[in-house]
């Protein structure tokens, strides 16, 4: 394969492996930046404003409607931080922690239903493919891990 042959295999299936309509069948409210900040504060626990917004790589004002959006819908609430009065800390709802526990009930599947195919060997190559190009001398962003960090990835 040539490497335009690349690009074309890589675009016309990337997203059906990434985002296949039955991946999140959940109901359409959550654009994909709230599902990630919902990601991230189930994840991380209460999370200030400026850590969403370098994790989803936007700015502060569209963090600040994501926030608004989650807020309005009973997701997620803002509070104060007690060390720092400017600062504000996006925290998980009743709600918002069953909707996020919901989408990555619904990941979890999707990924094994996707890896099922594989065979041990396989899901570890796949792994350290990905390892090698997240490594490559080609960033696309500083955030990627260094080459002395390994993503462990648990594969049932």
């Amino acid at each position: 394969m040539n490497s335009s042959q690349y690009i074309d295999f890589i675009l016309n299936n990337l997203k059906n492996i990434l985002f296949p309509e039955n991946f999140f069948q959940l109901d359409l409210k959550f654009s994909k930046a709230e599902i990630a900040a919902l990601m991230l504060i189930r994840k991380n626990g209460d999370i200030i404003m400026s850590e969403v917004s370098e994790y989803i790589d936007a700015p502060m004002s569209t963090v600040t409607g994501i926030a608004d959006r989650l807020v309005k819908s009973g997701y997620v609430s803002r509070e104060h931080s007690k060390s720092d009065r400017r600062a504000v800390i996006l925290v998980l709802t009743e709600a918002g922690r069953i909707a996020a526990d919901e989408m990555l009930e619904t990941a979890t599947e999707f990924i094994d239903k996707m890896f099922s195919c594989l065979s041990e060997d396989e899901k570890q190559s796949f792994i350290s493919i990905v390892q090698k190009m997240l490594h490559s001398p080609i960033k696309l962003k500083e955030s990627v891990p260094t080459e002395n960090t390994t993503i462990n990835i648990p594969i049932k």
